[in-house]
């Protein structure tokens, strides 16, 4: 092997070098910026690139003599060079990481030579690149299933439908259409909500003295069988269901992944809503009739299970509000990794209601009609007190039951404030992700603007 081949692992410099006429100094010109320093500074570390090199500095004639050319950053060379001539390694805490790291590789120096305060800067800036790296994996779970690029033909079709349907960024009728699909979930339950306005629903001719002598009604249980639903309220409700099913069909039909689509929680809930509210429409359309005449109490129940079932799969539509929300993705993942300490809240609030639930109602022994009948009740004046609710149904009046409660709101303020800090700092730092994220969108949005542009 050459001489010349020995250094080609040299890159992107260019080495002239000659030794002196008295052998004890060398000129290292960074990008035009010379260092000079003593051979015998550069020995101190011969495994190095410089230590290697200060070994044979004649193996190539030069145009410049004494001197070693680096295409490299001088700024970052200086903290290289006191190295040599100190033995610490310390780099300004002003400096990019990862820009030290490359200029460490590129002259052979291991980063266990940094300096304690230098680790720790890199040790902190690879927790923060890992706690990034997650917070992007669990900020992008929110986001619908990407689309592959088809060009032309049927496939290019649908992507343009799905991410019409799924993007609210992709276009103006996007965001309309946005627009209209949550007004359209508002509008599902209010529907529900008007439905149970006694006001709102019409009369139906019933068999009033068998549902009284064969069935034991509550008085809602009865407005829903003496009173039908108004028909205004029953064809927007259906023009409205109709609309989300038409759209999880679309959705099935366009979708670049339906094995993902289907296991998707929101496809979930869509399609567990849609089949259960047409199954209780065509089960009260069909047979509310016969069961209110008939007096068959089997049907009412399942009537009114489909009817309870639905109205709940209507609201966790809402859900999907989270998708187009930053501000609820930053909720929910805070409640996500604030789980130890919402579970250390509650475990706070059973301890302290075991406590003081027994304490208040022993204090309340000495009225003649207490307020608090019994312990259990007392669990629950505990936990509301320590939580500061305060409902007011259950309150202490004897000067003992005084005292307890104060000394139950106190602790219980400590108690709930302590995990409550932490949440609060998690809040934070999802918050400040999700603004940096909301930065870097609108920066790559002005860039592509600006290349159109041009």
């Amino acid at each position: 092997m050459s001489e010349q081949d020995k250094y080609s692992d040299v890159e992107s410099a260019w080495l002239t070098c000659k030794h002196n006429h008295i052998g004890d100094t060398v000129t290292i010109n960074i990008a035009g910026t010379q260092f000079r320093t003593l051979i015998t500074t550069l020995n101190k570390l011969p495994l190095t690139r410089l230590g290697k090199l200060s070994a044979d500095f004649t193996y190539i004639a030069q145009p410049v003599p004494n001197e070693i050319y680096f295409d490299r950053d001088s700024m970052y060379f200086r903290p290289i060079l006191n190295f040599y001539r100190t033995n610490i390694l310390h780099f300004p805490h002003d400096l990019c990481v990862p820009l030290i790291r490359l200029e460490l590789e590129f002259w052979g120096i291991s980063e266990c030579d940094l300096a304690p305060c230098c680790q720790e800067i890199l040790e902190n800036f690879d927790i923060l690149e890992k706690e990034k790296g997650k917070l992007e994996k669990e900020f992008n779970s929110f986001k619908t299933i990407k689309t592959t690029h088809y060009e032309g033909g049927c496939e290019s079709w649908k992507q343009r439908v799905w991410t019409f349907l799924n993007d609210p960024t992709s276009s103006r009728g996007a965001k309309v259409w946005t627009t209209f699909y949550l007004l359209l979930l508002f509008t599902s339950i209010w529907t529900v909500a008007l439905d149970s306005i006694e006001g709102y629903r019409v009369e139906r001719p019933v068999n009033t003295s068998l549902l009284k002598d064969n069935l034991q009604f509550s008085d809602h249980q009865m407005l829903y069988l003496q009173k039908g639903s108004h028909p205004f309220l029953i064809y927007a409700d259906n023009v409205v269901t109709s609309l989300f099913t038409l759209e999880l069909l679309v959705k099935i039909c366009v979708t670049p992944d339906m094995r993902g689509f289907l296991k998707n929680v929101f496809t979930i809930i869509d399609l567990l809503w849609a089949v259960l509210h047409w199954c209780w429409f065509t089960m009260y359309m069909t047979i509310i009739d016969t069961v209110v005449n008939l007096g068959s109490v089997v049907p009412v129940f399942l009537l009114t299970f489909l009817g309870m079932m639905s109205l709940s799969l209507r609201v966790l539509r809402l859900s999907r509000i989270v998708c187009y929300s930053s501000g609820l993705q930053v909720m929910i993942l805070t409640l996500k990794a604030s789980g130890k300490e919402i579970g250390l809240l509650i475990l706070l609030l059973l301890m302290g209601s075991m406590v003081f639930g027994p304490l208040i109602f022993y204090a309340e022994m000495s009225v003649s009609s207490p307020n608090i009948e019994n312990i259990p009740v007392g669990f629950w004046w505990a936990v509301v007190t320590m939580t500061t609710v305060g409902y007011g149904d259950m309150y202490p009046s004897a000067v003992s039951g005084y005292v307890v409660g104060g000394v139950c709101v106190v602790l219980g303020m400590v108690f709930t404030g302590l995990p409550i800090s932490v949440i609060s700092a998690n809040f934070t730092k999802y918050q400040a992700f999700a603004r940096s994220i909301r930065s870097q969108e609108r920066k790559g949005k002005t860039g592509e603007t600006g290349m159109e542009v041009r």
